[in-house]
């Protein structure tokens, strides 16, 4: 519980920040950045994986030059449906690496101080 309430805290810091005009010496990657504005679900993809941590290319890379035999005993290891393609697969794995429970409390303490229904007119003027 206590992580919890320091990502819920910090989601909490960055919103003052925001709403008092006031810089933080902190710089927030695209994707934590999109996490805290989105006004629908959180939906990452592949691209966010890799420019979140750019350390995954080798992981999506394999998975990219895999043959189909190779890349059928991975979806059956992970019990996955054998349609599934290697970008849906990608972006699944994006989802489960990007979609945590850390942005989830860092978000949480964001609207606390930015209420869901401002989020829609901040992206309407970033053009999202």
């Amino acid at each position: 519980v206590e992580q919890r309430e320091r990502f819920s805290l910090a989601g909490l810091l960055i919103a003052c920040s925001i709403t008092n005009r006031a810089a933080l010496p902190v710089r927030l990657s695209r994707v934590i950045a999109q996490r805290l504005l989105a006004s629908g679900p959180f939906q990452p993809g592949v691209q966010d994986l890799l420019s979140a941590d750019p350390s995954s290319s080798s992981a999506v890379d394999s998975v990219r030059s895999m043959s189909a035999a190779e890349f059928s005993q991975v979806l059956e290891m992970e019990g996955m449906p054998p349609t599934t393609t290697k970008e849906q697969y990608l972006d699944q794995l994006a989802r489960d690496r990007l979609a945590s429970w850390q942005l989830d409390c860092l978000r949480a303490g964001f609207l606390r101080i930015v209420p869901q229904q401002q989020l829609a007119a901040i992206g309407a003027r970033s053009g999202r």
